[in-house]
């Protein structure tokens, strides 16, 4: 399980030399290619400052770890503020004190002027009662016309902790194995594609 690319809380993958790869395919069909991710947050960042100068408050929902650390800072890289969940608050505090500063206010229940609302993806984490919002929910799932509805949010934006089918392929070819396992997701479609390269 790994996404490739550059990242602003992580280091790039690192592609193993290996006789055996075990993979996992949750995106290991053809039909998901991701658009470059700076396109991605283009996009959501201009998504929040049309709803911002609505009087709209824009609510992400992204999963604690990880995503949401790397969406704080991609936010904040295109002049955003973030008040996020207290579970991605505490997760961002770790990355802080490992030497990755990740800038995002707690939240207590208000928002500060021009902040974007960062939640987990499950609906009990989501805050009510603050009068005008949109949501969007990031997710590889996105490029499905399901994305959106599956979270409950209004529109979705294809981010993902995944790789995707080319990247799957690209990143099992690298590492030389002479046998690559395939598992969850789409295990026979990456295979597929596998024994054809």
């Amino acid at each position: 399980d790994f996404s490739p690319g550059e990242f602003l809380t992580a280091k790039r993958s690192e592609t193993p030399a290996c006789d055996t790869l075990i993979i996992e395919s949750t995106f290991g069909h053809p039909k998901y290619r991701f658009p470059p991710r700076a396109d991605v947050y283009d996009e959501v960042a201009a998504w929040c400052r049309r709803h911002l100068e609505r009087g709209v408050r824009p609510l992400l929902f992204a999963y604690s770890l990880g995503k949401s650390q790397e969406s704080i800072q991609q936010l904040a890289a295109r002049g955003l503020r973030v008040a996020a969940h207290e579970s991605i608050h505490a997760i961002s505090t770790l990355y802080s004190q490992l030497g990755v500063t990740i800038d995002a206010r707690c939240f207590d229940g208000t928002f500060h002027e021009g902040e974007v609302g960062l939640f987990p993806p499950f609906k009990k984490h989501r805050p009510e009662n603050l009068g005008a919002v949109a949501t969007a929910v990031l997710t590889g799932w996105a490029l499905e016309p399901w994305g959106a509805r599956r979270s409950g949010a209004d529109v979705a934006f294809p981010v993902s902790d995944h790789a995707d089918y080319p990247s799957l392929l690209e990143f099992a070819k690298a590492t030389g194995a002479r046998e690559v396992i395939t598992l969850s997701g789409f295990a026979e479609e990456l295979a597929a594609g596998l024994r054809k390269e």
